[in-house]
């Protein structure tokens, strides 16, 4: 299984400096968890991975999602996790995304694949192949 690491795209050394700015001169009109680009609306998720002898886990916390709000695909080696949420406050709404793709590789049975979703922690379940599980050799 390849992970691959999460680098910050883009780092603004002046965004503290703009957001105090904003906050003084024009109320408090950014989000906390914007980006640096100003778009709010497509987050990166935060995955842990890890593994047993069995499997590999893929886990997120995804708190007050539903299990109709989140979707997990694999193609072609590619696992993707990826939440939607519309939260309507009187007249306006707002809109949460949440998504997520990493290699997953060769080494793991696509047909056994599991995810459930409980008290806000997704756990997407990786059976590892039976090829590519470890064996102990008898030495003669």
């Amino acid at each position: 299984m390849k992970l691959i690491r999460y680098n910050k795209p883009y780092s603004n050394p002046f965004a503290d400096f703009e957001q105090l700015f904003d906050t003084a001169f024009f109320g408090n009109r950014r989000s906390p968890y914007a980006n640096f680009y100003g778009n709010d609306s497509n987050r990166s998720l935060a995955l842990n991975v890890y593994r047993d002898d069995d499997n590999y886990y893929v886990t997120a916390e995804l708190p007050g999602f539903k299990k109709k709000d989140v979707k997990v695909e694999l193609d072609n080696g590619t696992l993707s996790v990826s939440a939607e949420r519309k939260v309507k406050k009187g007249k306006s709404e707002s809109s949460y995304n949440f998504s997520r793709t990493l290699s997953v590789g060769d080494g793991v049975d696509a047909s056994k694949i599991k995810a459930s979703l409980e008290n806000g922690e997704l756990t997407v379940t990786l059976p590892k192949a039976e090829e590519s599980k470890a064996r102990t050799i008898t030495v003669n």
